[in-house]
């Protein structure tokens, strides 16, 4: 074994254990998966993208802060935008493998060419996640405006070509945001998802905060019809063998197939480390604050501070912050509309339309 994966590998079991205990004091642990959200670049403009700028991307002295971090580091996820636009993506990658981090990617599929399909295989990508929502062209183009066939045919090539090699431990995952125009297609994506070599399909509800446009189509107002979609997408991954995991059924009584929901554990304050493209340093998606950032100040700096004590000592218990409190992720029901919809004028409204 490499002495950079004896490094990962004490990291890792150390931070199990923080979790498993919610053990905050004497933490000597890096961060088991950073994320970099390298550039905002992007060649989709989908639907439901929360995004409103699509230009600039990620200081090279950022990552160069991360040097000395990622031999310790289990995995290094990119993110934008879309990552494979980023301009330094060959360095980046080449870093990651040399650091021996597993390289995960969120990616719309659209670029997955030759040359980059090359270059994740030889620099340890373990995990590439794809953005895609449909089965039908129609429906595709109307959420991400791109050509599902060649998205399908870009993760075929990928797959064929991660089996010829001996060593690449590479999986892919469809990440499918659910809503009411492509809910009736999950199943038919699963079905796709497992021709294509594809291991897990990881569903979502779709959330706005205050775009009336979405909240139109939020399964929200469309629960029966969302857990018998739901359940069938399950059957349907049993089926095929393509591991399937869904947010929830609002109803308990149509769970009619047994199959995985998300862990609800807030793992972040251990686990977990977002750098986004400025540099500023956060332990969660959330609205936690930044601890910082890497252009003035160092990570070991940042990621000890008393600032992530505070985190560690209240996360998953009944001290939790108030950034805790409205976690998509651990802290609401999705029978609650707050949930789906931010804005809590905007979802009054549409409950009043219901009501009606």
């Amino acid at each position: 074994m490499h002495q950079y994966q004896r490094l990962t590998a004490v990291n890792d079991q150390l931070n199990d254990r923080y979790v498993r205990e919610n053990e905050y004091q004497n933490v000597v642990t890096y961060p088991k998966l950073v994320t970099l959200t390298t550039t905002l670049k992007c060649n989709y403009r989908c639907w439901m993208c929360y995004q409103q700028e699509f230009k600039g991307e990620m200081d090279w002295r950022i990552v160069e802060g991360l040097a000395q971090v990622l031999p310790f580091v289990k995995t290094l996820q990119l993110f934008g935008g879309e990552p494979l636009i980023y301009s330094k993506l060959e360095s980046l990658c080449r870093l990651a493998g040399d650091s021996r981090c597993e390289l995960e990617l969120i990616t719309n599929g659209s670029l997955l060419d030759e040359r980059r399909r090359a270059l994740l295989l030889d620099n340890n990508a373990r995990l590439i996640k794809i953005s895609l929502e449909a089965a039908k062209q129609e429906t595709y183009e109307s959420i991400r405006g791109g050509n599902l066939l060649m998205v399908f045919d870009n993760i075929k090539k990928l797959t064929a070509e991660r089996d010829a090699r001996t060593n690449s431990k590479l999986e892919l995952q469809i990440n499918y945001v659910a809503m009411r125009r492509n809910i009736e297609e999950l199943a038919d994506v699963i079905r796709m998802a497992a021709n294509a070599g594809v291991i897990r399909v990881l569903v979502l509800y779709m959330f706005t905060t205050d775009r009336e446009d979405l909240a139109r189509e939020s399964l929200f107002f469309h629960q029966e019809l969302s857990d018998r979609c739901m359940n069938e997408a399950l059957a349907t991954g049993l089926e095929t063998g393509v591991e399937v995991i869904i947010p929830g059924f609002f109803s308990i009584q149509r769970r009619d197939v047994e199959g995985g929901e998300m862990d609800h554990t807030c793992h972040s304050p251990w686990k977990n480390c977002l750098i986004d493209i400025a540099g500023n340093v956060r332990i969660c998606c959330g609205k936690t604050p930044t601890l910082g950032n890497l252009l003035d100040t160092a990570f070991d700096d940042l990621w000890f501070c008393d600032a992530v004590t505070s985190y560690r000592k209240t996360v998953n218990t009944e001290k939790q912050l108030p950034a805790c409190r409205v976690c998509r992720v651990k802290g609401r029901s999705i029978n609650n509309i707050s949930f789906h919809i931010r804005d809590k004028a905007l979802a009054e409204q549409f409950i009043a339309r219901t009501d009606k």
